[in-house]
């Protein structure tokens, strides 16, 4: 059976990860503009697919996991004291 080289080595075979971050723009990428929003309008209720929507949208998903494992670890505490 064949060994295998051990954890740290298999690491270091692995390039740098600033070579994956430092890769050369493409000219699409060069000609793109980024506009900066203001922070009343990013944070603004907008419906549909939007941004703004999507970002509400994650708000609101953690508080209600938030709320359900909240809920789930109070029922469960008490529930194991009786």
């Amino acid at each position: 059976m064949a060994q295998h080289p051990p954890f740290e080595i298999i690491l270091l075979r692995l390039p740098p990860l600033r070579s994956f971050l430092m890769a050369p723009k493409t000219d699409l990428q060069q000609n793109v503009v980024a506009e900066q929003i203001d922070p009343i309008e990013l944070n603004a209720w907008k419906r549909g697919i939007t941004p703004q929507a999507e970002i509400w949208n994650g708000r609101l998903a953690m508080l209600g996991l938030s709320i359900g494992m909240a809920t789930l670890l109070i029922v469960r505490m008490f529930n194991n004291a009786a």
